[in-house]
């Protein structure tokens, strides 16, 4: 029998200051939010599979049939501070640890010194375990440079 783990996660990136809605500005930025994240593998793209066992740390979360998957949303009034919504989601099937997909999560946010994260969270489900893993984040204002980014984790029993 195998084993999936259902994920869903959601940042908020707010950007104050450099910000322009030019398609150059845009692409160069959401390449570099793809690059903290990672590249998604579908199961039928054997090339890419190839470079995944090579370098896995490129990649998002993996399971025996590809990776999560994720999508970019940019704001479209330049006017706001909440700049971009970046969404990881997906089932991995043939993984069963929870924990170190919310480990890769926070990782993964931690690592976006250019932006400011506001908020950041993720549930990961193991469908055979009792329990549902999550991390919510916000950033801490008090900081004056950056906020820094405070998790919470909770382990909850499934009702």
């Amino acid at each position: 029998m195998s084993n999936w783990l259902h994920v869903a996660a959601i940042v908020r990136i707010d950007a104050f200051e450099g910000f322009s809605m030019e398609e150059d500005f845009l692409t160069k930025e959401l390449k570099r939010i793809r690059e903290v994240f990672g590249k998604q593998l579908l199961y039928e793209d054997h090339k890419a599979w190839k470079e995944y066992k090579e370098h896995p740390e490129r990649y998002l979360p993996m399971g025996s049939e590809g990776s999560l998957q994720m999508s970019l949303w940019i704001n479209p009034k330049d006017s706001h501070c909440d700049r971009y919504t970046v969404s990881i989601f997906g089932d991995l099937r043939d993984r069963f640890d929870c924990q170190s997909i919310i480990d890769w999560f926070k990782d993964r946010c931690n690592r976006m010194e250019y932006w400011t994260i506001r908020n950041a969270c993720i549930t990961v489900d193991n469908e055979l375990s009792t329990y549902v893993c999550s991390a919510s984040a916000h950033a801490d204002d008090e900081e004056s440079d950056a906020p820094k980014i405070v998790w919470i984790e909770t382990n909850d029993e499934k009702h």
